[in-house]
């Protein structure tokens, strides 16, 4: 009679023991996974001493965690609209290769410069080619002017010194396929917009001229003067601003 009871009593172990496997189970697979219902599923295997109980307490725990973190990887991550589309549109693909409609607008350019220190005023001659292989037309170009960053309303992050300050870049004289153009005034910021007058259509090129000046700053730092006859020049012409698949 001993043994029936203490036979009994272990297969009533066992059976609670399975109904909180299963508990645990269905909480991890139900529609609302927590951390909590876990803990509340295995809580009294926790209050058991027997160490088989223990060992299956942890194998659960393992499970779980196995599985959660293979459904978090293979939740689909945030892309931006703009790359979306280029996907769609097949300019970009997944694999991160070119996409079959790829395409890349080019500018070649010829640049003469004239620097003769002391004299801190740069004098500069350049021809671009601009080459439109996008699919759309274009009618309007944006030149980035980098160092109107010098120019004294200009936006910075912190505030510049007398010695980084000057006037900027001065377009002297400005050309769209051989005919003169008034190139708009610059202003305190470091890009232009200029409305052509011939749209570029696609796999079409514009020729353009710029002649231009700007003065070297006294303080120099990726750029500028670093004594009376040496000269550090960069962003230092007028250049077309890229024009791309996804940012446009």
């Amino acid at each position: 009679m001993f043994g029936a009871n203490k036979l009994n009593t272990k297969k009533n172990s066992i059976t609670a023991r399975m109904k909180y496997i299963n508990s645990a189970r269905i909480s991890h697979f139900g529609k609302h996974t927590e951390w909590s219902q876990l803990f509340c599923s295995l809580q009294p295997l926790s209050n058991q001493t027997n160490p088989t109980q223990n060992v299956i307490r942890a194998l659960i725990f393992v499970c779980y965690i196995g599985l959660t973190a293979g459904a978090t990887q293979a939740q689909e991550l945030y892309m931006p609209r703009n790359i979306k589309k280029a996907y769609q549109k097949g300019t970009r693909s997944m694999d991160g290769k070119p996409g079959k409609s790829y395409w890349q607008n080019f500018a070649r350019y010829t640049i003469n410069i004239t620097a003769t220190p002391p004299n801190r005023t740069i004098r500069g001659t350049e021809a671009i080619t601009y080459i439109n292989n996008s699919p759309d037309t274009l009618k309007t170009l944006v030149f980035k002017l980098i160092l109107n960053s010098h120019k004294p309303g200009a936006i910075r992050q912190s505030p510049a010194s007398a010695d980084y300050l000057t006037s900027g870049i001065h377009v002297d004289k400005y050309t769209e396929g051989a005919v003169a153009r008034q190139f708009p005034d610059e202003g305190m910021g470091t890009g232009s917009y200029i409305q052509l007058t011939k749209a570029i259509v696609p796999h079409d090129s514009v020729n353009l001229t710029f002649d231009w000046h700007y003065d070297v700053s006294v303080e120099s730092g990726r750029e500028g003067a670093l004594d009376s006859t040496t000269f550090f020049l960069a962003y230092f012409y007028p250049r077309v601003a890229v024009l791309d698949d996804y940012a446009g």
